[in-house]
């Protein structure tokens, strides 16, 4: 399982480039090979004065060499953001399920035993947001995972 840390972009950059959606493209290389994956990571951010939600589409290329993987996305979101919806290929993560999906900061007292980019079921900083963790399963075919998310 290959894990993917994704900040989605904040909405104070995407209004300081007077744009609505904003883009981030990455290639994740197989070692020893030349094939790759392609990772595009859009933040689109809501049209309506005084709405902060946005919307992360993350588009998840077949490898050139055709090889199975399965992911790990963990999201890290900006404190007070919560996630209310998610999909993976066009099916709807329950709504039930989404609350477990969200991994709480750390208490300040176990600040002592964080570890940055410790993998899947890591818990972020003390102070930071929260991080919503999916599970794309293993397969060979192209992924696609959309995400709303609010300001709680």
């Amino acid at each position: 399982m290959l894990t993917l840390e994704a900040f989605p972009h904040s909405m104070n950059a995407a209004s300081a480039a007077h744009v609505k959606t904003l883009i981030t493209h990455r290639h994740v290389y197989s070692l020893g090979k030349g094939a790759h994956t392609d990772i595009l990571m859009a933040t689109t951010v809501a049209d309506e004065p005084g709405k902060e939600n946005k919307r992360v589409r993350f588009d998840i290329s077949a490898s050139d060499d055709g090889a199975a993987r399965a992911w790990s996305i963990r999201m890290h979101l900006s404190p007070g953001e919560k996630v209310t919806n998610a999909f993976i290929d066009g099916v709807a993560i329950g709504p039930g399920r989404l609350p477990a999906l969200h991994l709480e900061p750390l208490t300040t007292a176990l600040a002592g035993t964080f570890k940055p980019f410790g993998g899947s079921d890591t818990r972020p900083a003390p102070l930071a947001g929260s991080i919503v963790q999916f599970h794309v399963a293993t397969g060979s075919a192209s992924r696609v995972v959309e995400v709303e998310v609010v300001m709680a």
